[in-house]
């Protein structure tokens, strides 16, 4: 008797050791939605849903459909309310720090090494991505170190010598500094070659350097066009995903790979309370996502995807006391344009002296009586005030609230699926998640 019951119990905790043992991801995803909350992630969904017809449900966006989820606490080392960059040194070094801080220790001295440069050193193949500037606080945190974000162009050369395969986002902010190097010729000094513009970018696959992705040159340089803008010859972080998914996986196959890829523009989209561009970038980002998706089923024990956010901006909330408990995502048009984008177009009209009833609206929305005549009032003065109040205008239409035009304390959601997928689930503080990372690469 004694030796059967052994024999069990010995048997169950095999069981349960086997059943413990998981295989560890051998390619990671790790993509953040710069000032994505949870409320905006559902209100794209019912955007999502309404653009289809379908009242009263939302529809998918994937990402938040993942297995795995969990609440991530964003406070900084001093105030509840983070900024990007003590966000990002968070997410890419596993450390608090001083708002505005990048890559260093909350005094401000110690540099700190990020996953990415971690991963880089014990031989993953590392991509940093964004779809704004690559000096911007969320992609630096992942290669720089300097006590301010502001300091764009120290920011940028700190990249040229961080030795990860491939930096990509729309450009770099001050890329010349007087008295010294130019930020191109350094990265060229460090061994990457440039390559500009959605056009050239799949030449990438046959280089054998590290490599820099930026948008073409007449292109701003500060960020990619909202998806809502876009145009067939603007770059988008889907195709940085993509190229960078090719370049790695034929470089790294056996030792794997870390992508880290930012959308950077809700924030933006959502610090101009800006409903239409929000959605947009949601929907961008998600686009960006099912592109590891798809290298996840033909891997799915060796690969984990892992979507996150820095930060809330905006304070959005679905639904306003003005609209009472309603919404009407359907009165937007899928075709509505950026506010950034209106703002342009009206400068250009007040410039040819447009008369107001020849004014052109963002395209998919119908104003009343009552709100024309507020808009009229205000479009002699400038194009900023006239486009503000056209999208405030929209957001109530919408029944889209926002409480703020800069960021919020609020926790933001974890979505995973994949290897080891269960250890990014649950109540976390933002720096636990590059440290279980780094633990899965065992680095």
């Amino acid at each position: 008797m004694f030796s059967r019951l052994t024999f069990t119990a010995l048997s169950l905790l095999l069981l349960i050791g086997c059943a413990e043992v998981e295989k560890q991801p051998k390619y990671v995803f790790y993509f953040i939605g710069d000032g994505m909350g949870l409320n905006i992630i559902h209100g794209t969904e019912y955007y999502k849903a309404a653009q289809k017809g379908m009242k009263l449900v939302a529809d998918t966006v994937a990402f938040a459909h993942f297995p795995t989820v969990g609440i991530v606490n964003t406070s900084s080392s001093n105030s509840y309310v983070t900024d990007s960059g003590a966000a990002g040194t968070a997410l890419a070094c596993g450390q608090k720090t001083k708002q505005g801080t990048i890559g260093m220790d909350s005094t401000q001295v110690t540099p700190i090494k990020s996953i990415a440069v971690r991963a880089k050193e014990q031989g993953y193949g590392v991509a940093v991505l964004s779809s704004v500037s690559i000096d911007h606080a969320t992609p630096a945190a992942f290669y720089a170190h300097n006590k301010s974000r502001g300091n764009c162009y120290e920011i940028a050369i700190d990249g040229a010598t961080s030795g990860l395969d491939i930096l990509g986002g729309s450009g770099f902010l001050n890329p010349t500094k007087e008295g010294k190097q130019p930020v191109y010729d350094a990265y060229k000094a460090g061994g990457y070659t440039h390559f500009a513009g959605k056009d050239k970018i799949g030449d990438i696959l046959s280089c054998d350097t590290k490599i820099l992705i930026t948008e073409r040159s007449d292109a701003p340089q500060s960020s990619f066009a909202y998806a809502v803008d876009r145009t067939e010859k603007d770059l988008s972080l889907s195709d940085l995903v993509a190229q960078s998914i090719k370049y790695l996986y034929n470089k790294y196959s056996e030792k794997g790979f870390l992508i880290v890829a930012e959308g950077g523009m809700i924030d933006w989209a959502a610090h101009s309370n800006d409903y239409p561009a929000a959605v947009g970038e949601v929907l961008d980002l998600d686009a960006a996502v099912a592109l590891a998706y798809e290298f996840y089923k033909k891997h799915p024990e060796e690969t984990l995807i892992v979507v996150t956010a820095d930060h809330e901006t905006g304070g959005y909330a679905n639904g306003r006391s003005d609209q009472g408990y309603s919404l009407f995502p359907d009165r937007i048009d899928e075709n509505t344009t950026s506010k950034e984008s209106y703002k342009a177009l009206i400068a250009k009209e007040i410039a040819k002296k447009t008369k107001f009833d020849a004014l052109p609206l963002p395209l998919g929305v119908k104003f009343s009586e009552k709100e024309l005549k507020q808009l009229a009032d205000v479009y002699t003065e400038t194009p900023k005030k006239f486009a503000s109040l056209a999208y405030q205008l929209i957001s109530k239409q919408v029944g889209a609230g926002w409480t703020t035009g800069g960021h919020t304390g609020s926790p933001v959601m974890i979505f995973s699926v994949g290897s080891s997928q269960a250890e990014m689930g649950g109540h976390m503080d933002n720096t636990d998640i590059p440290k279980k990372l780094a633990k899965m690469l065992n680095i």
